[in-house]
């Protein structure tokens, strides 16, 4: 056994010295001959790549002074070339056009470009708002009601601060879905038209009215998401989450929308068939001809016949 230790010694350095030599090796194998390690440069990304520079590098510096004449914010070589060539006057020209045509997808483009044009403040203003308009009058509501947003608050002393915070609303009033799908649209609604009434000055009743409506809409909307919700755990046979909903409904919605009395009235009632419970469905009957004695409901009519049908059946 003695013997045969330097032999194991001799394997263990010969290993450890061709671990060391591999990558050696290796990096002279991609310097030498044909197969040289690629060099990668970090490129900026406002500055175009080769690729993009159809028209070589003439065209590429003439378009970029002409790009700085006009002090845009950042270039791009492909870039929209509807404003190539024109003045400012030009653009606003072209834009009041294309306002009167109803190409409104033309002129938030133009209108656009004429802000980051523009050095008056007054007319920056302008601009904005119109841009704004421009964007309802296309449909593109989401993006209009930012736009009227970041107006209302970036100019809160304006004249059109209160025209802007409205239009918001009403943005935000066209996007809302039907009552089974999505309702954030009605809540943004409710929560910043509730805001818009609150910071009113006292005697302004500018744009009220028109608030007003579209809260009560927006709540309709709310109630009967929830009536839907209410519904799909009563046909399931979920009674203890029915029963939290319809508490949800009462509390909610009793005090804004007080018409919808008498039809959580008959969803009670219809809580109480389902559950069975005799006393509680005769009480909300009392309950219901009582308050609203003209209040006539399909679902207690279709219970009575049920009713005279099972009775007649017994003899």
């Amino acid at each position: 056994m003695a013997k045969r230790q330097p032999h194991y010694m001799l394997i263990l350095l010969l290993s450890i010295f061709c671990i060391l030599l591999l990558p050696q090796c290796a990096k002279q194998s991609k310097t030498d001959g044909k197969t040289r390690a690629k060099i990668t440069r970090r490129r900026s990304r406002n500055v175009p790549k080769p690729r993009d520079i159809t028209r070589g590098l003439a065209t590429y510096k003439e378009a970029a002074a002409e790009d700085k004449r006009y002090r845009a914010d950042e270039y791009d070589v492909k870039g929209p070339a509807w404003y190539r060539g024109m003045s400012f006057a030009q653009l606003k020209k072209q834009s009041l056009e294309y306002e009167k045509m109803g190409r409104w997808d033309l002129v938030v483009k133009y209108l656009d470009r004429l802000i980051k044009l523009s050095n008056d403040q007054r007319e920056i203003r302008t601009m904005r708002l119109k841009l704004a308009d421009a964007m309802y009058n296309w449909g593109e509501y989401e993006r209009g009601a930012r736009l009227y947003t970041t107006f209302a608050e970036l100019y809160p002393g304006s004249e059109q601060s209160e025209y802007a915070a409205y239009k918001a609303i009403l943005c935000h009033s066209k996007l809302i879905l039907a009552p089974d799908r999505d309702t954030s649209a009605a809540r943004a609604v409710i929560r910043e038209g509730q805001d818009f009434l609150k910071r009113k000055a006292e005697g302004n009743v500018a744009y009220n009215q028109e608030v007003a409506e579209l809260i009560e809409q927006a709540y309709k909307t709310l109630y009967m998401s929830e009536v839907l919700t209410f519904y799909f755990y009563l046909n399931t046979s979920s009674y203890i989450s029915a029963q939290g909903r319809l508490d949800h409904i009462k509390k909610e919605f009793t005090t804004v929308l007080p018409e919808l009395a008498p039809e959580i009235i008959v969803l009670e009632f219809e809580l109480a068939a389902a559950l069975n419970d005799n006393e509680l469905v005769q009480k909300k009957k009392r309950e219901l001809k009582k308050k609203y004695p003209s209040y006539k409901s399909k679902e207690i009519e279709k219970q009575e016949k049920r009713k005279k049908i099972d009775y007649v059946k017994k003899f």
